[in-house]
């Protein structure tokens, strides 16, 4: 076999285990299902693209689509309120979001809105709304 067939026949078999090797290569990992914590004035958040009177409450760290069909928008946090949170949708619109956790306060003043169980910033645990 002359030199120039054998570096070829090396490059071929080099490639086709290269596109073997990504096949088997995990896919990208898509956005958390919902931001993890403590939900901040100022953070961004991914929410379902229905509009102000969307009832799905879907949030989602990073961009991909509502169980809905619609596209997650890109979204502001404006208000964070005892289990719930506003975001600015641009152009004037808002969506109030519910969240699934809030601080365990009796008559709590921490308006904490939390999308995991954990701690509130006052240290008392999140409790489900």
């Amino acid at each position: 076999m002359t030199t120039l067939l054998r570096a070829i026949l090396a490059s071929f078999l080099l490639a086709f285990a290269g596109a073997a090797l990504a096949a088997d290569a995990p896919a990208a990992k898509e956005a958390p299902a919902t931001p993890a914590g403590e939900v901040k004035v100022g953070d961004t958040l991914y929410v379902c693209g229905c509009g102000p009177g969307c009832a799905c409450d879907t949030a989602k760290a990073g961009p991909g689509k509502c169980h809905c069909g619609k596209d997650l928008v890109k979204a502001k946090v404006t208000k964070v309120e005892n289990g719930s949170v506003t975001v600015d949708l641009g152009k004037g619109a808002t969506q109030v979001i519910k969240t699934p956790y809030k601080c365990g306060c009796k008559d709590c003043k921490c308006n904490t809105a939390a999308f995991g169980p954990g701690k509130c910033h006052c240290g008392k645990d999140l409790v489900k709304t």
